[in-house]
């Protein structure tokens, strides 16, 4: 879904230049990855990527509580 937005937003109907164009931003993410983490070693950044993991499992199991559940908690 992600990158049909990008291909409209690039407006171009020819699929080999909005290959290309996704290649482009693939290639650009990863460069700015690879800065953001800059020389740090693998046993540090593993962290950061295993609490996102549980915050999203976390997130999900709270989205799937029924309405009712969440509400009795909050006024508990």
């Amino acid at each position: 879904m992600a990158a049909q937005a990008i291909l409209s937003s690039i407006g171009t109907s020819n699929p080999s230049a909005s290959q290309s164009a996704l290649d482009g931003l693939e290639a650009q993410l990863w460069a700015a990855a690879d800065a953001l983490r800059n020389h740090l070693n693998t046993a540090e950044y593993k962290h950061a990527g295993l609490e996102l993991i549980f915050l999203k499992s976390i997130s999900d199991a709270f989205e799937a509580c029924p309405p009712a559940a969440t509400a009795a908690k909050k006024a508990a």
